[in-house]
């Protein structure tokens, strides 16, 4: 298994759209109250999840355990 194999099934096994979804709601509930960095770390995942392909591929199963609301 490659090592890219490994982050995708790690990124899945997370749930980190769904981080990034959660991450999103506190910045949209709570506005300038919020640090930067929360943002920063929402833009983050969401690049390496592009990184990995996974926000395009056709394993429909490993984007719905990406993408899901919890780890």
């Amino acid at each position: 298994m490659s090592a890219t194999d490994k982050l995708r099934d790690w990124a899945a096994a997370w749930g980190l759209g769904g981080a990034v979804n959660a991450l999103e709601q506190i910045e949209l509930a709570n506005g300038h109250e919020v640090p930067e960095a929360v943002h920063d770390a929402g833009l983050a995942i969401s690049e390496a999840l592009e990184a990995l392909h996974l926000d395009t591929t056709d394993d429909i199963a490993l984007v719905a355990d990406v993408w899901r609301a919890e780890p």
